[in-house]
């Protein structure tokens, strides 16, 4: 009775119900809602399935030469999951899931095949990527997810994630939210922020799959990531929330992009600033021509002709908000509107100045190529 006890407590604190004498009540009456969920959200999952095609390498040959290798064009195939957004046939998934693929397929519950599917936009900032296929020629009509609020969630809030994990399709597990506002390392050296953390499990191929409230059933995140030195699961999954989720969609829908205020720079990651000596501020790494940074003076870093590396302007303020890492400055930018004028706070050497730049709309680049280093003379 005292196991059965322990376990009535922690099912009332999940808030599943009452637990029968046998123990199993509460059980039942998870598992029921487990399965209502799954059933109003298995048409709305897909398989996504890519293929990269990568030209054959070189091999040394005599005389130093470069010969080509004889074999083919390899075919690099690689998957995930993703979620019908609505009935044009719009897909959403994860960036990481479509990066650099030649071609893309979907599949859908209860179709025997594959569907063509072209890529509308991706952004490696928020690891979204929205896809495209032609709803008229599905035979059947699609199933957009149920969207929830992932602002209302809190932690301890019970959650299921549906994806297809391994290949294995529409596989559901079961967890909780275990934290809200992650921050986790991204492509590029950009940060994926404000993530909604889980152990329900994830592993490979649920990228892009749906995180959903186990009380609405509806669609909280979006599948992306997981914190693992084997790969595998082992209970710290993050998701993207679905407040971002619509916001990144709809422009990447509207524009096939997501435009961002930008000054125009390039920014050293901050472990690069870190072991540059440098306490707190953005390290401008380099500048693009003619960009609002450009035109207000900032100057990038640059290499000495003994390779030595001479730090050029590090942003520490915009307007009145003191800025001490990358995350901080984009925060601060993306603010802004088109058009708007915004003071920056430099520091270069010893010396501090105020520049005034116009905001722009652009791509998010976070460091340049090598090439684009200069050399000091």
């Amino acid at each position: 009775m005292a196991h059965v006890s322990r376990m009535e407590a922690v099912l009332r604190h999940l808030g599943v119900g009452e637990v029968g004498v046998d123990g199993m009540a509460g059980a039942a009456t998870a598992a029921e809602g487990g399965a209502a969920v799954f059933r109003r959200s298995r048409d709305s999952v897909v398989f996504v399935q890519t293929s990269v095609l990568q030209a054959p390498t070189s091999a040394q040959g005599p005389f130093g030469l470069l010969m080509p290798r004889s074999d083919a064009i390899v075919k690099r195939e690689g998957a995930g999951s993703g979620v019908v957004w609505d009935a044009a046939g719009h897909i959403v998934t994860n960036a990481h899931v479509v990066r650099q693929a030649s071609s893309v397929e979907v599949g859908f519950r209860g179709v025997g095949k594959t569907v063509s599917a072209k890529l509308v936009g991706a952004d490696a900032v928020t690891d979204l990527a929205v896809l495209k296929v032609d709803p008229k020629g599905m035979g059947h009509a699609l199933a957009p997810i149920s969207r929830g609020q992932s602002q209302r969630l809190e932690v301890g809030d019970e959650v299921f994630a549906l994806g297809n994990p391994f290949g294995l399709d529409l596989t559901m597990t079961a967890g909780i939210v275990s934290g809200l506002g992650r921050e986790i390392p991204a492509q590029e050296g950009s940060v994926l922020s404000n993530l909604i953390q889980t152990d329900a499990s994830i592993n490979p191929g649920n990228s892009g799959g749906p995180l959903l409230d186990a009380r609405t059933g509806g669609m909280v995140g979006v599948t992306t990531a997981i914190l693992s030195p084997s790969g595998a699961s082992v209970g710290l999954g993050f998701a993207i929330p679905v407040d971002l989720v619509e916001k990144v969609v709809g422009e990447i829908i509207q524009h096939g992009r997501v435009q961002r205020a930008q000054l125009g720079i390039f920014m050293a990651p901050d472990r690069v600033r870190e072991r540059l000596g440098v306490e707190k501020g953005v390290v401008v790494w380099g500048v693009r021509p003619n960009s609002p940074a450009a035109v207000a003076g900032v100057v990038g870093a640059t290499v000495n002709r003994d390779e030595s590396l001479v730090i050029g302007d590090v942003i520490v303020a915009v307007g009145e908000t003191s800025i001490e890492t990358t995350e901080a400055l984009l925060k601060a930018v993306g603010k802004f509107r088109l058009g708007d004028r915004t003071p920056l706070l430099v520091i270069r050497g010893p010396t501090r100045r105020r520049v005034t730049l116009q905001i722009h709309f652009t791509e998010l680049e976070n460091h340049p190529p090598n090439a684009s280093f200069r050399f000091k003379e």
